[in-house]
């Protein structure tokens, strides 16, 4: 064999080069003539039965299911709660789902709670969802819980004569609610001037609420110094 050098396969090269073509494709025309319109809107007009008949059935299906499902209601936190009067409350509301799907902004509330009046109240939150209403409440109750005041005028130990009149100094009672309860002050425990010893005045007074305060004060009956005897007189002898 003949070996060629560098430069005839250069010229080899470039002449398979021009006279070189690659075979081309033909392209296939799509005949407009032979597609079958009538086979197109058929499969066409079962594919929308088809999807109708199963839009129907969900519908029919959700429409079932709402007959027997009622939506989830549910308070937030606690169904019973306590605060003291004149304090803030805030509510935590409820929380509410249908099918998965969660419908808390569709719940109405009531809410009639007033801190500043002792009482029970009952929040209501309700919910409907087609031909279903669901309601929920949680009570809040608004209490007072702190005893009264109870501020003895003058000292809380007194001393005084026997057989002389024993006036009582007073006695103030105020509460955080109910405003000033002097009125309703007891007072219980007797002070014989006419006996020496010790005496014990007891104070007792209570708000609307139950709340109860006590205060006590000592009472010494002393009896008065005897007189001094007097001199009898000397004789002298």
């Amino acid at each position: 064999k003949r070996k060629l050098n560098e430069k005839q396969e250069t010229e080899l090269l470039s002449i398979f080069d021009e006279n070189y073509k690659a075979p081309v494709k033909e392209k296939k025309k799509i005949d407009l003539r032979a597609i079958d319109i009538n086979k197109i809107l058929k499969v066409l007009k079962y594919s929308i039965i088809i999807l109708c008949a199963i839009l129907v059935l969900y519908l029919l299906f959700s429409f079932v299911v709402s007959l027997f499902n009622q939506p989830s209601l549910k308070v937030k936190g606690d169904e019973h709660i306590k605060i003291e009067v004149f304090s803030e409350y805030k509510d935590k509301g409820a929380k509410a789902h249908y099918f998965g799907f969660n419908i808390a902004d569709k719940i109405v509330t009531t809410n009639p709670v007033d801190t500043n009046k002792v009482g029970d109240y009952k929040i209501e939150y309700k919910i409907n969802k087609g031909k279903k209403t669901k309601t929920i409440s949680r009570t809040v109750s608004v209490v007072d819980t702190k005893v009264p005041t109870l501020t003895l005028t003058g000292e809380t130990e007194l001393t005084v004569s026997a057989f002389h009149l024993f006036n009582e100094p007073g006695f103030i009672a105020t509460d955080n609610y109910d405003g000033d309860i002097t009125s309703l002050v007891s007072v219980e425990g007797d002070v014989d001037v006419q006996t020496d010893g010790e005496y014990v005045v007891e104070y007792t007074v209570s708000d609307s609420s139950g709340n109860k305060q006590t205060a006590s004060r000592k009472i010494t009956v002393k009896a008065p110094p005897e007189p001094p005897k007097p001199l009898l007189p000397t004789t002298v002898y």
